[in-house]
């Protein structure tokens, strides 16, 4: 049995120590920022984990032994065996503040939490400023080691994207050429959402998304959702109220479930009842 370790960052508990979020914080002392990235990327596996174990210890202000495995909100060492299903990461696929697509990601993971489903929210809004920097193609900043680990992590990808121009945000392809090669991409399950205001539901960046994560050789989960005239799907105190796209969103969530399964198990193709 193949087991990995992988960092969650503990937003929520930076923030409540703290007083804001751990890349601001990071950005005051990169001294704890150096820990954390000499942790990721010089020790052996038996000295990353016990220097991670102190890290979080002084992030979260608790003690877990190892192994620990948690959701994102708490900080911790997550311990993963081969063939389990894990976190499904949804990512929603632009950093434009009160998005839709943040709306649309939100009741996906609604949806993976009723099937009883690991999942979590990747909020471009999140990024670090840094990977805008000309520098970060070739030396990728240690801020944004945290996203690049929750991808590499991830059992299974669900990208929620709207439409700008006739393609998909630049925020997104940006997040996607900070991403290792092959690594990142290779055999990985992904699910297609898109969401605009037009009539096609942005099918053209869903398409456009599929060419590029074809070329990076992931595994693309057939069964799209595209959601038109998206401004209008929301009420005024922001609940979703169109019951049939919503079932496909559910449906779509029910159906990538089992495909990610059925790939961990060792099964390729799409999983159906």
């Amino acid at each position: 049995m193949i087991t990995r370790y992988s960092v969650r960052t503990g937003d929520n508990p930076s923030r409540h120590r703290y007083g804001q979020s751990i890349f601001p914080w990071y950005q005051q002392h990169p001294e704890r920022e150096e820990i954390f990235g000499r942790a990721m990327g010089d020790f052996s596996r038996a000295e990353t984990a016990a220097l991670l174990q102190v890290y979080l210890n002084m992030l979260a202000h608790r003690a877990h032994p190892l192994p620990y495995k948690c959701g994102r909100s708490h900080g911790g060492i997550e311990r993963r065996s081969q063939g389990t299903l894990g976190m499904i990461e949804i990512i929603s696929g632009t950093n434009r503040p009160n998005c839709n697509a943040l709306r649309i990601a939100q009741l996906l993971l609604e949806a993976y939490q009723r099937l009883g489903v690991e999942a979590d929210i990747l909020n471009l809004q999140e990024l670090p400023s840094e990977i805008f920097e000309p520098w970060a193609y070739a030396t990728k900043p240690m801020v944004f080691l945290p996203f690049q680990d929750r991808v590499l992590t991830a059992s299974g990808l669900h990208v929620v994207t709207p439409e700008y121009n006739g393609g998909f945000p630049g925020v997104l392809k940006v997040f996607i050429d900070m991403l290792k090669f092959p690594e990142s991409f290779e055999g990985k399950p992904v699910a297609f959402t898109g969401e605009a205001a037009g009539l096609w539901g942005a099918l053209r960046p869903v398409e456009h998304l599929q060419m590029i994560f074809g070329y990076r050789n992931a595994l693309a989960f057939p069964e799209r959702v595209f959601i038109p005239g998206v401004h209008h799907k929301f009420d005024e105190e922001g609940r979703f109220n169109d019951p049939e796209l919503l079932q496909r969103l559910e449906g779509q969530a029910a159906g990538f479930t089992r495909f990610v399964k059925r790939l961990a198990d060792g099964e390729p193709g799409l999983a159906r009842e």
